[in-house]
C-alpha cells in the first residue's frame, strides 16, 4: 500500500468524522483500489 493511502488511513483513524459520512465505506473502498 502506497505511503499517501497509510497517511489517509491514520488522519481517518485519528479524526473520525462519523457525522453522516460513511468515511469507513469509503475507507474499504479505497483500500480495495
Amino acid at each position: 500500500m502506497a505511503r499517501r493511502e497509510i497517511m489517509v488511513v491514520v488522519a481517518r483513524l485519528l479524526s473520525p468524522r462519523v457525522e453522516g459520512e460513511p468515511w469507513r465505506l469509503d475507507l474499504v473502498r479505497d483500500w480495495k483500489n
